[in-house]
């Protein structure tokens, strides 16, 4: 009888203590009713355009199958979209156009001076449209912005934008002119003009247009990054004066680059981990970004952020490349883009050795044979995919669990999308950012008035938590050790998929330092296609009637048993 009551009164004690783990979620049954409206492939693979042969090879006989592979893997997921692919940076900016290059597309103008620069100009040539081309072509479509030199506008230019078009066709989604012009004025890239402004700058921009306009007329700008507001740049009539696919931005939230004077390593992990961190860093340029982002009236530009990553300059060794920054926080930082009104994001690439880098071609020559290394920023870019991808257009919503929004201290995050027609939630992402795991409920009213009475929760984890940099895992899948970018093996400690009975509400469990996403429409019966292309998903995944539990029962299950195992066996 005494060990019965010592068993009875311990097992109190841990239900309550496992009750303050247990985070019950509150869904709004309907989106804020300002929003927009987001497509699957929202977040984008951006390429420094001097690394280009890194990832594409010399010329269309050598592109690597990886990199296809990887590019094939993120249109699996975004149906009927296109996977967005952003070729430029500050050294398309500097670069220039040779139509009379061949193979190899791209080479150094200065290889001594440049080696080692985050800004490498590279003569390039028609080849790499063609590469591009068939990169599309062979991943099953990619739309591309392309970034046309403003720093140094020349000659070449319309025959830059008629090549590209004749090439690329419709995938050609636009041109962005220039590259961070508020920038141009520390840089020195305009000696001869003392104070360099956007007035200055526009003008500029109008002669670029006027020079491209015939030949191409989808243009972009004015990628700004630090030192203008974009306030400024619309009261002098940006938008009103030139016809504008988008309006970007590019901004990283601290900066990492020698020379420039400034504190080199501003915020460390931490930083990355505070969901109220990544929502100030979203409203950047607010609240002119938003008089853009609501604009409904017909032709009106679409907000994007073109270029964005853990720090500017390659990022920050020992903390760009772990699991922690390149896969939660990149993940958590674009939702929040989408939930304030952007309708694109890009994450940003560069040349192997980059520690922020989304994937690392393999050592020697362009092109050549070897395996590649999957970092944690590309299973965010497949997972974002999945988490957006709806039959009609999706509405992302912070949902400020315990006040994660302004809260430093609050260690759980999490986003709804809707689907954008019918308003009914079809993808929850909550993010654990505690070292510890924590229990998220659902509550029964997000099915009432569903004919759909169960989920599924895919997770994104790592094997050793915030500082893990190769063995990452999306819905128990790991590309570690696979080098071909295209067939991940079962990772041995990923926690598994699981199917949920929901009608009386439902628990399941979030590991430290991961982020769990839960299916709540059809696409949970469906198969993942695979990395070879466009797929049908109309598989049926058979439901594991075994993991249907209720909240209590998987609370016991996943906290208070293993709890009470181990004090029994000390």
């Amino acid at each position: 009888m005494r060990i019965t009551a010592r068993l009875l009164r311990l097992t109190l004690v841990l239900l309550s203590a496992a009750s303050t783990l247990c985070i019950q979620l509150e869904i709004p049954a309907s989106p804020p009713s300002t929003h927009t409206i987001i497509a699957s492939n929202f977040l984008g693979i951006s390429i420094e355009l001097s690394s280009i042969s890194k990832y594409l090879g010399n010329d269309t006989s050598m592109i690597p199958q990886a990199l296809i592979n990887y590019v094939a893997g993120v249109r699996a997921r975004t149906g009927k979209s296109n996977v967005r692919m952003r070729v430029g940076g500050n050294s398309a900016d500097s670069s220039t156009y040779v139509a009379s290059q061949t193979s190899p597309m791209a080479v150094l103008k200065n290889p001594n001076v440049d080696k080692n620069s985050d800004n490498q100009a590279i003569n390039y040539g028609p080849e790499i449209w063609a590469a591009m081309a068939k990169v599309s072509q062979m991943a099953g479509g990619v739309d591309y912005l392309f970034s046309v030199p403003l720093l140094n506008p020349n000659n070449t230019i319309p025959k830059l934008a008629a090549d590209a078009k004749a090439a690329l066709g419709n995938n050609l989604d636009a041109l962005l002119l220039g590259n961070e012009p508020d920038l141009y004025q520390s840089h020195k890239e305009r000696p001869n003009i003392p104070n360099y402004t956007i007035p200055i700058y526009e003008t500029e921009f109008s002669r670029t247009v006027d020079i491209l306009q015939s030949t191409f007329n989808s243009f972009a700008g004015p990628t700004i990054c630090c030192s203008w507001n974009l306030a400024d740049i619309l009261q002098a009539g940006y938008v009103s004066n030139f016809t504008l696919r988008y309006v970007t931005l590019q901004h990283y939230p601290q900066n990492f680059c020698p020379g420039l004077g400034m504190v080199h390593q501003q915020f460390g992990n931490s930083y990355y981990i505070q969901h109220s961190n990544v929502v100030t860093l979203a409203a950047w340029q607010s609240p002119a970004y938003k008089t853009v982002s609501t604009n409904n009236s017909a032709g009106a530009p679409q907000l994007i952020m073109s270029e964005f990553n853990s720090a500017s300059c390659g990022g920050i060794p020992g903390l760009s490349d772990t699991f922690a920054v390149g896969g939660l926080w990149a993940l958590d930082y674009a939702l929040q883009l989408a939930s304030v009104g952007y309708s694109a994001a890009y994450i940003h690439t560069r040349e192997p050795g980059i520690t922020y880098n989304i994937f690392t071609s393999p050592p020697g020559p362009d092109g050549g044979p070897g395996n590649w290394t999957t970092n944690p920023p590309y299973y965010t870019v497949l997972a974002i995919a999945e988490a957006l991808r709806t039959d009609n257009g999706g509405i992302v919503a912070d949902l400020n669990l315990g006040g994660s929004m302004t809260d430093s201290a609050a260690s759980q995050a999490g986003y709804a999308v809707y689907d954008a027609q019918n308003f009914t939630v079809t993808r929850l992402v909550l993010f654990n950012y505690a070292a510890e795991s924590a229990t998220f409920t659902l509550p029964t009213t997000l099915f009432e008035n569903s004919a759909t009475k169960s989920v599924l929760v895919k997770y994104l984890e790592s094997s050793s938590g915030a500082n893990e940099t190769t063995k990452v895992s999306w819905a128990g899948k790991t590309f570690a050790g696979v080098g071909d970018g295209k067939s991940p093996v079962d990772a041995a400690w990923a926690t598994s998929d699981q199917n949920l009975e929901c009608s009386s509400g439902c628990s399941f469990n979030v590991s430290g330092t991961s982020m769990g996403m839960v299916f709540l429409d059809n696409a949970q019966f469906s198969a993942t296609p695979g990395a070879t292309g466009p797929q049908p998903t109309s598989s049926t995944q058979s439901q594991n009637s075994a993991s249907h539990m209720t909240g209590l029962w998987m609370t016991l299950t996943v906290v208070v048993l293993p709890l009470l195992g181990a004090i029994l066996l000390t």
